[in-house]
């Protein structure tokens, strides 16, 4: 099974298994810099929206986007990131688990 089936199959099992799939498959959430975009909000104050990717890490070099948008964007949200602090704490969580790097 593909990584993107197995994260589709992981969020119906919720947090930790989803966080167990990126481990084995040594995959991290990451900040998208060409994704920000500024908004403007109705009371005259803007808002910064930043969009994640996930990335495989391998030995010695990052890979780029490893799930289409659609499964990126539901991992994201089932991991519960909506800031660059969300996503580092993440980041922790899921290169200590224990099973990092065993797929």
């Amino acid at each position: 099974m593909g990584l993107q089936s197995e994260l589709r199959d992981a969020m119906d099992e919720g947090y930790d298994e989803v966080v167990a799939v990126l481990a084995r498959h040594k995959v991290v959430p990451v900040e998208a810099e060409a994704e920000k975009v500024e908004t403007a909000s109705l009371l005259g104050g803007g808002k910064e929206i930043t969009d994640f990717e996930l990335e495989e890490r391998g030995e010695d070099r990052t890979m780029g986007d490893v799930v289409d948008r659609q499964t990126r964007k539901l991992t994201v949200e089932a991991l519960g990131i909506e800031t660059v602090e969300d996503c580092g704490k993440v980041q922790d969580e899921i290169t200590s688990h224990e099973e990092w790097g065993t797929n």
